[in-house]
């Protein structure tokens, strides 16, 4: 951290010319991504396991959403002051604050932590549109 802090302070020199130094995003799978943002990591027993979204899994019925949906990082933040309250082991989703977000222009939530393309994209929503996509060519209209 102290390197990525004088980096993103003092920026880097090279052939003379000074550049600025941030750390946009850190790319990572859905785990890595969970752990070193704070959140928890067992996502099929934890009541709320995304670090996209608020509600818990069971707060979530249908297309209505009690609390709001997008962890901002207010939000985040709100939660790790309810960590460091002692009162949570977990607070919405958060087992502790990420030493990321130390650094004065990144935040795991701003949106530090993006979705992982293999499980999120590949696994996800273009395997779904794939496998429509097949059943669709292949129906007896087509044939």
């Amino acid at each position: 951290m102290t390197d990525l802090q004088a980096l993103e302070n003092d920026g880097i020199q090279i052939g003379g010319e000074k550049y600025a130094v941030v750390v946009a995003a850190i790319a990572g799978d859905n785990l890595g991504s969970h752990w070193l943002g704070g959140f928890v990591t067992s996502f099929n027993t934890a009541s709320s396991a995304c670090r996209f979204c608020v509600p818990s899994k069971r707060t979530v019925s249908g297309d209505e959403v009690a609390v709001p949906c997008q962890r901002t990082a207010a939000l985040y933040d709100a939660s790790v002051a309810k960590l460091n309250t002692g009162d949570f082991a977990i607070a919405d989703g958060i087992k502790f604050g990420s030493v990321f977000n130390k650094l004065r222009t990144f935040h795991v939530c701003d949106p530090g932590l993006p979705p992982c393309v293999a499980h999120d994209l590949f696994e996800g929503p273009i395997a779904y549109d794939e496998k429509q996509r097949k059943q669709a060519i292949h129906t007896p209209e087509t044939e």
